[in-house]
């Protein structure tokens, strides 16, 4: 029985993530910035546990992980499912706090939370899995222009996720000869409350459909599969890997 922190716990792929694991008999410990939220979604899922976490705290983030050790014994595996998706904006206006605010939850976050795991894995021993999550928009610019001609962007959001896969690559070299396996998943837009703001935008929404070949959204259950076999032994020989989970996104 594997022992899996999720950060971003209490949203839907999250909570679709621990319900996947627990099915295969696995214990999900779900973390959120809000500590209520991920404990009721854990109880709603036999056999789960909930912690709290800010994840662009690096003092909350080792403690987290302590915590998980201390309940069960160990930490197997993590997986960093805790991001923001902010206000899409003319670029020349785009506010200095929401760019920051952005790469603090979305790297930032993703980093400290990876980084706590990684040594208490190495201090148990070695041997575990780590799954970051990146986006489609890390490699595809999503740019449109509203009913006034205005062209507005999201410039942190793709560049906290075209960092968020640099990373992957780092530590899978840096935790090989430990035994940690780290891999990144690239989501198109999946039908989550994150991404409510946009999927409502009607000119978004048709850039993105017009580049997505299955001409749909995502639902959780479909990406938790994904990062649940890359959380598994079964992937055992996976690592640095990028894995598009997007409906075909990148591909027109």
């Amino acid at each position: 029985m594997a022992v899996t922190l999720i950060t971003g716990g209490a949203g839907g792929i999250g909570v679709a993530l621990a319900r996947k694991l627990a099915q295969q008999g696995d214990l999900p410990v779900l973390a959120d910035l809000d500590g209520s939220a991920a404990r009721a979604a854990a109880d709603a899922i036999d056999g789960a546990d909930a912690v709290a976490l800010d994840v662009t705290d690096p003092a909350a983030c080792e403690r987290a992980v302590q915590e998980v050790v201390a309940r069960h014994g160990r930490i197997d595996g993590l997986a960093c499912c805790a991001g923001i998706l902010l206000d899409f904006l003319p670029p020349a206006e785009y506010p200095p706090e929401q760019f920051a605010k952005t790469l603090q939850v979305n790297l930032h976050g993703s980093f400290f939370t990876a980084q706590a795991a990684a040594r208490a894995m190495i201090a148990g021993g070695g041997g575990g899995s780590v799954v970051l999550v990146s986006s489609g928009m890390s490699e595809r610019v999503v740019s449109f222009a509203d009913e006034n001609a205005t062209v507005l962007a999201n410039p942190a959001y793709g560049a906290s996720k075209a960092a968020v896969e640099h990373v992957t690559r780092e530590l899978s070299v840096a935790w090989a000869p430990h035994g940690i396996r780290v891999n990144c998943v690239s989501p198109g837009m999946f039908e989550t409350e994150m991404s409510r703001g946009a999927r409502e935008t009607p000119e978004f929404l048709e850039r993105y459909q017009s580049h997505t070949s299955l001409r749909r959204h995502g639902q959780p259950h479909e990406l938790a599969a994904v990062m649940a076999f890359l959380l598994s032994d079964e992937a055992s020989y996976m690592t640095a890997a990028v894995v598009p989970v997007d409906g075909g996104y990148l591909a027109i």
